[in-house]
């Protein structure tokens, strides 16, 4: 799912682009979504893989410490926040046209 929103996003704005046609209000929280639900499912899949690794993995120099890092400092933009965009995603379904 996560891949096929994402991918799904990217052909809809290519698309607006190619034509001039603007993004619709549910095109882009359904986009906003798709961003921020992969965003999320990569923090997701460090974290597993940070606690996996054992204790090694939390020194400064570990390539799995630095990644953890970065992708829960990325997960934390307000641009891709989880919570809002799946909020505003379903606020723009329930209620067309706002």
């Amino acid at each position: 799912m996560e891949v096929s929103a994402l991918n799904w996003a990217v052909r809809i704005a290519n698309s607006c682009m190619a034509s001039g046609e603007k993004f619709t209000t549910l095109d882009r929280a359904r986009a906003k979504w798709a961003a921020a639900y992969t965003g999320e499912l990569c923090r997701r899949s460090v974290a597993r893989l940070f606690s996996a690794s054992g204790a090694h993995a939390v020194y400064t120099g570990s390539p799995l410490q630095a990644a953890f890092r970065n992708i829960n400092v990325g997960a934390q933009h307000a641009s891709i926040d989880f919570d809002s965009s799946a909020e505003f995603y379903g606020r723009t379904m329930l209620e067309p046209g706002t």
